[in-house]
């Protein structure tokens, strides 16, 4: 495995993004770039037992090399699109430059393809033919159902239940314990809310919520 870099910084994400690396045998000292300053004092109260990590800021006459391999240390999306548009710009850290992050006790089918700089949290199924598009963050307890298509920088939280055929639009996140049901496409830029149950499409640039899932109001796209 090569060399890998963790960009931006969030206790929350750090914490379960080294918990996974240790589970697949990670062993080195894992350098932690901030695109801004964050303060942090002492040890890292995220560290797992017997992993080190470096915390430092990118500055401006930085060089990141193009030959590691890099993995974000953030989950929502907004931030998370933050975070790449700067090392994108700043240092030429471009999408064929993550890697995807698997916990070992998730399951995922030989055919689920991941465009890149994705996280799938532990105990995840994922069934034949889905698509993860780049930057998804999958939480833990998650199952999404065969030919699913989940665009650029979509967050799925815990215990969400996504059936099958269906599709979710680049920067949604879903909420915790949501289910969607089959051949449903929720819009782009989109939040829903924990519990809820989707039974119809969900337009662009909303938050909706509820069982069934209606949308509670437009928000900026």
């Amino acid at each position: 495995m090569q060399a890998i870099t963790i960009l931006g910084y969030s206790e929350n994400a750090l914490s379960l993004v080294l918990e996974t690396l240790r589970a697949l045998g990670e062993k080195r000292m894992i350098p932690i770039i901030q695109n801004i300053p964050i303060e942090t004092s002492g040890k890292p109260p995220y560290l797992p037992a017997g992993m080190e990590v470096t915390v430092q800021v990118a500055g401006e006459n930085w060089h990141l090399s193009t030959d590691e391999q890099y993995i974000f240390g953030v989950l929502n999306p907004e931030v998370k699109k933050k975070v790449f548009d700067f090392f994108c710009v700043q240092h030429k850290i471009t999408e064929q430059n993550y890697i995807d992050l698997v916990h070992p006790s998730s399951l995922i089918s030989a055919s689920v393809q991941m465009k890149g700089g994705c996280y799938i949290e532990p105990l995840t199924v994922i069934s034949p033919f889905v698509q993860l598009g780049f930057g998804v963050t999958v939480n833990r307890g998650v199952t999404i159902g065969h030919h699913a298509v989940l665009e650029d920088f979509v967050t799925i939280g815990p215990g969400v239940n996504i059936a099958g055929h269906t599709g979710i639009g680049a920067h949604t996140s879903i909420g915790i314990g949501a289910a969607v049901f089959d051949h449903i496409r929720i819009g782009k830029n989109s939040k829903i809310g924990g519990g809820s149950v989707v039974t119809k499409d969900i337009p662009d640039n909303v938050v909706a919520w509820g069982n069934p899932c209606r949308v509670i109001k437009a928000i900026a796209p």
